[in-house]
């Protein structure tokens, strides 16, 4: 038996929780390859209300954040959460894992393009983003630095 922690009784929520972010962390400490970003998402119960809780996603498997009604989406290739902050936190906190905002709303992994086309971008999962004309000089050198020191 290779236990990690012991729970005790009665077991709550948030120890469960919290024990499953310390395996997490310590899986990632140990493989050194995991990027692992937590957000406190929001979730509508089956009640009706709103509940927020902390959740990990891998930085590969986030497409792109978006900045909708006062609440930031997280989209993945299948799923989606939205949690509450400001975009310029969050694309200071994501710089690190190469994602760069193509619009004022919208920061996206740029592991995940497939394709820049006009001011609108093609990502691996078919969805088109919009590139501001403003931001589209810049995004596209990122891009292409990304590219060239990743090939």
């Amino acid at each position: 038996v290779h236990a990690f922690a012991f729970l005790e009784k009665p077991v709550t929520k948030n120890n469960v929780e919290r024990q499953l972010q310390e395996i997490i962390q310590y899986i990632q400490e140990e493989s050194g390859k995991l990027e692992i970003v937590n957000f406190e998402i929001l979730e509508v119960t089956e009640a009706g209300e709103l509940e927020s809780r902390i959740k990990s996603f891998e930085v590969k498997d986030i497409f792109y954040f978006e900045y909708i009604n006062r609440k930031i989406k997280i989209k993945l290739e299948n799923e989606e959460y939205f949690f509450i902050d400001k975009m310029k936190n969050l694309t200071e906190r994501m710089q690190k894992y190469n994602f760069e905002a193509c619009h004022q709303s919208i920061l996206v992994n740029l592991r995940h393009i497939k394709n820049i086309k006009g001011y609108e971008v093609l990502l691996n999962n078919n969805d088109k983003l919009p590139v501001s004309q403003k931001k589209s000089a810049d995004f596209r050198k990122k891009l292409n630095n990304f590219i060239q020191s990743n090939v």
